[in-house]
């Protein structure tokens, strides 16, 4: 038989997919030779051949029929869109995505019946921004997702903004009863036609998968264009619900309260001032407000009051989540101090915390939007736009002459932990210093442990990764002797003109121990690296999209030899999606 011809075909701008395959059928234009098989099986009969001949040449062509549609099936199949069985390039294999589609904030984060419930931004009809809705994930490890269907769609000119959910076990809201209490969602409604934001409730009685919107809706509506993303949660003390909500461009944040999540009574307002030092750049977005225990202080507990900021579309300015340290008792929160970098690089942001404090076992764990808003919109991922950074188990400590939030990935990723990475016995000679080589496998997903003691900071430059290496090409992640400053450099990663402020090096302090140690756990995934730095009390979190086949991957450091000290380590790491049957 004849190759099948297969020709591609432009993707929509619209559905989110993919190019397609689609093939000329084996059976067109074949007429002919069908007529001519017949009239050899015609000219053997009048020839009177045996009977023998006959039949083989008739069992010769049903064979060659019976081929002829199992290739026709089997390429058939392999013209459907990408699925998560069909890795596309650029797929994270570790870190949620949807099946395809515009993905942003993370929304409704709870727990409830041994699933972590994660809702999303989402536009169900493309892989750019638009017809906002919440996109719905479920997990039982927050490591293996299942996607399910849309939970809140755009309707009648609402577009579904970000918000939170809440498990109302005792049925305040009257949506449910107490045997089986209600799940409660409260989120941004975006009145398309005069550009409101106003606040908006549904619920669900089927665990989460379907949703009614209250039939009064909006519960607040200060006709205000920048009035969103409703954080809510139980008070115990005040046996009162809470909510925070922010005036984005007035950077300011509103708490009110409410005993049944319907009627909200406005009870304080948090703005910045010298005494707190928050960015005031861009909006304010995607509060959150918890309380952590302070390690090694018996009986402490502070609230932590975290705010995401953001420049626009069209200038750069720092964008990510800068959170506070305080006291809250219910309706006002004081800040003790300065606002602090929740992570230090480019692609953390809209980071919310799952409800039900403390989650199910004593762990506050975060989940970020792992990308800018500055080139979300351009980053070359398809049939999918937008990925979730790592689950992060969050701790207060304290650190220097105050507090610090750290954070560590949560322990279930390392169910994902495969192969360990092999390394070169010795470093070779480079120009200006030394290089310890390791071997990948040729696999993008993994976690790298790297310890430095640096002995002589006079002889040393700098150490660090160098990633997805090749000729013109690499990501950086290093320290400098000079400033003390860690960083992550991808002006040289690969594709980097999504805008012109992508290709960056962002960097931020980080002063050795006092015995001159550093270390640090790297989790790379194909598009993405995030580093947790000295347990965690600093982080990076950065997006980089390799245009090349290479994956070197080296440990170097530029200086003398006996600069430093370092043990490397660490594993491949399997992907969470599932693999076609065959």
């Amino acid at each position: 038989m004849e190759n099948i011809e297969y020709h591609r075909l432009a993707a929509s701008e619209d559905d989110g997919s993919v190019p397609k395959e689609t093939k000329i059928s084996p059976w067109i234009g074949r007429k002919s030779k069908w007529k001519k098989c017949f009239r050899k099986i015609s000219y053997y009969r009048r020839s009177k051949l045996n009977s023998f001949m006959t039949l083989l040449c008739v069992v010769t062509f049903c064979c060659c029929c019976l081929v002829a549609l199992v290739l026709a099936i089997v390429f058939s199949g392999k013209s459907k869109s990408a699925t998560y069985d069909e890795t596309p390039w650029f797929r994270p294999q570790y870190h949620y995505t949807p099946k395809k589609n515009w993905m942003n904030d993370p929304n409704g984060l709870i727990y409830h019946n041994g699933e972590y419930e994660l809702y999303f931004q989402y536009n169900p009809y493309g892989s750019h921004w638009g017809h906002m809705s919440w996109g719905h994930a479920k997990s039982k490890d927050m490591v293996h997702w299942e996607q399910q269907p849309v939970a809140l769609m755009e309707a009648d000119g609402v577009m579904i903004f970000s918000g939170s959910a809440v498990v109302d076990t005792n049925n305040t809201s009257g949506f449910g009863n107490k045997t089986h209490p209600p799940l409660v969602a409260l989120y941004t409604g975006f009145v398309e036609s005069d550009k409101i934001q106003d606040q908006r409730v549904a619920y669900s009685n089927d665990n989460g998968m379907s949703w009614i919107n209250y039939e009064n809706n909006p519960v607040l509506d200060r006709h205000s264009e920048n009035f969103r993303d409703p954080k809510v949660f139980w008070h115990p003390p005040t046996k009162s619900w809470c909510m925070l909500a922010v005036l984005a461009q007035k950077h300011t944040i509103l708490f009110y309260t409410s005993v049944n999540l319907i009627d909200w009574t406005l009870a304080s307002e948090f703005i910045p001032s010298p005494s707190t030092g928050v960015s005031i750049e861009g909006n304010w977005e995607c509060p959150d407000l918890f309380p952590l225990k302070v390690i090694g202080a018996a009986n402490q507990i502070k609230w932590i009051l975290k705010v995401d900021t953001s420049g626009n579309r069209t200038e750069m300015s720092r964008t990510g989540a800068q959170y506070f340290i305080g006291e809250f008792n219910g309706t006002h929160f004081v800040a003790a101090g300065k606002s602090q970098w929740l992570d230090s690089g480019m692609d953390f942001y809209a980071s919310n915390t799952w409800n039900n404090r403390y989650s199910h076992d004593g762990r506050m764990i975060i989940i970020g939007w792992a990308c800018n808003w500055y080139y979300s919109e351009n980053i070359p991922t398809s049939p999918f736009r937008g990925m979730m950074s790592i689950p992060r188990v969050l701790s207060l400590l304290p650190y220097g002459d105050g507090l610090r939030l750290a954070q560590q990935p949560i322990q279930e990723l390392q169910s994902l932990r495969g192969d360990p990475i092999t390394f070169a016995p010795n470093p070779v000679v480079t120009a200006d210093g030394y290089a310890v080589q390791f071997n990948t496998n040729h696999v993008r997903s993994l976690e790298i442990f790297l310890n430095v003691t640096v002995l002589s900071r006079d002889k040393l430059k700098e150490f660090g990764l160098k990633l997805m290496k090749g000729p013109s090409q690499e990501l950086v992640i290093g320290w400098r002797s000079d400033d003390q400053s860690f960083f992550i450099n991808r002006t040289a990663s690969g594709i980097v003109d999504m805008a012109p402020h992508f290709p960056v090096v962002n960097c931020t302090q980080v002063p050795l121990n006092q015995d001159g140690r550093m270390w640090a756990q790297i989790f790379l995934d194909w598009c993405s690296v995030e580093v947790f730095v000295n347990g965690g009390v600093v982080t990076f979190t950065d997006l980089f999209f390799p245009d090349t086949n290479q994956d070197i991957m080296e440990f170097y450091w530029t200086g003398a030899k006996d600069a430093i000290t370092y043990d490397l380590g660490g594993y491949e790491m399997t992907s969470i999606w599932k693999k076609a049957k065959n």
